[in-house]
């Protein structure tokens, strides 16, 4: 955060000086700075001084005050708490969601799991009949020779 008086940062109150030296010259510029500060210092302990504080704290207050008068604070405490509540009420929809779509999944690959097995079951009971077959063939052909 960076230091500001009267708007003027510290960067922008070294140029000033620069300046003023360059101007004035450095025996009048000490003078000068003199001046200013003890007019600075007057206007700081002066009356309206106080008056453009108190106007800046009722400036950066209104806004609090004005809800606080017009009851909106309670009503955005009840739309948080409403709006917390459909929070939770949807993250408890999502996440049974996600359970359903997880068991649904593992339904789903359970019955291609047992669709591949019946494949192979048939592509077993195939071969073993192709080889019985086969060995009944063999034997008949054995038996003629």
């Amino acid at each position: 955060m960076q230091m500001k008086f009267l708007n003027i940062g510290p960067l922008e109150l070294v140029f000033i000086v620069l300046i003023a030296i360059i101007i004035l010259g450095p025996a009048e510029t000490l003078k000068s700075i003199r001046t200013v500060g003890q007019w600075i210092y007057k206007f700081v302990r002066s009356p309206y001084w106080q008056t453009v504080l108190d106007a800046q704290k009722e400036i950066r207050d209104l806004p609090t005050k004005i809800v606080r008068e017009s009851g909106l604070d309670e009503s955005l405490a009840e739309i948080k708490k409403e709006t917390s509540g459909l929070t939770s009420d949807l993250k408890t929809d999502l996440s049974k969601a996600r359970e359903a779509m997880k068991v649904d999944e593992i339904n789903s690959a359970a019955a291609q799991g047992t669709q591949e097995n019946n494949e192979i079951s048939a592509d077993i009971g195939n071969l073993t009949e192709t080889g019985s077959i086969a060995s009944e063939n063999q034997i008949e052909t054995i038996d003629e020779e």
